[in-house]
């Protein structure tokens, strides 16, 4: 019976990993960051005052980040894949969502960005007319609401976590057909991921304190670690 690594394992092999590519990572990383931030400024700039207009814009704004963010993050899995096939990796990888299948990655980040759009509209709803004079009503819908969403798109994550590295792995497949394996990839790994994203929460915390300057290193360690899960997982359905 296949034995799965633990996260202490995947972490110390991850590192391993990382050792040699370090500044490339880390270029990288910067990069990504550097675009999302610069999208969002731009973006942030055309939002005026708080009304329905408004609301629709920044669902819009955030549609339009969350899509941006997704194909870059397949071209940040590109890179990781490269590197654990012992391939040379550089910073232009960031973009291979947009070179090679971008019909593919396209698809699977705007349907990942409408879900989480359409699951967290009624706590932006909320958060955006009522900010100013919220009642202790509303404040409970908003609480109800920012609950609900905050499980629907934890689930989500965890459920469609490996779709963009399974196109890479699987490019004559279709965006659905991706999303499906996907959830059968992650068919009882899903406490196994979230206790790993849980376990970066204290890192995390370091680099805000770092005023985000941490996160040039812990990204690409949690990007390394990860690839680890997908290819432990992928070891074991194959």
């Amino acid at each position: 019976m296949y034995q799965h690594m633990s996260s202490k394992q995947l972490k110390k092999s991850a590192r391993a990993r990382l050792s040699a590519n370090q500044g490339i990572c880390v270029g990288a990383t910067a990069s990504y960051l550097g675009i999302i931030a610069a999208v969002y400024v731009m973006t942030a700039l055309t939002i005026g005052v708080s009304s329905s207009v408004t609301i629709i814009i920044q669902s819009l704004c955030g549609l339009l980040i969350s899509v941006l963010s997704g194909i870059l993050s397949a071209g940040y899995q590109y890179m990781f894949l490269k590197l654990y096939c012992g391939r040379k990796i550089q910073v232009s990888n960031l973009f291979y969502g947009f070179q090679y299948k971008s019909g593919i990655f396209f698809v699977i980040s705007l349907i990942l960005a409408l879900l989480s759009t359409f699951i967290n509209l009624p706590s932006d709803y909320f958060t955006n007319a009522y900010m100013l004079e919220m009642s202790y009503m509303d404040l409970t819908y908003l609480g109800i609401f920012s609950t609900i969403a905050l499980c629907l798109t934890t689930y989500i994550k965890l459920a469609y976590s490996q779709a963009y590295y399974l196109a890479l792995d699987y490019p004559e497949e279709s965006a659905l057909s991706l999303m499906r394996m996907s959830r059968h990839f992650m068919k009882g790994h899903k406490g196994r991921l979230f206790y790993i994203y849980a376990s970066f929460i204290p890192l995390l915390l370091l680099c805000i304190l770092s005023l985000g300057i941490g996160f040039l290193w812990v990204l690409p360690y949690m990007q390394a670690v990860l690839t680890e899960f997908y290819l432990d997982i992928a070891t074991h359905k194959s």
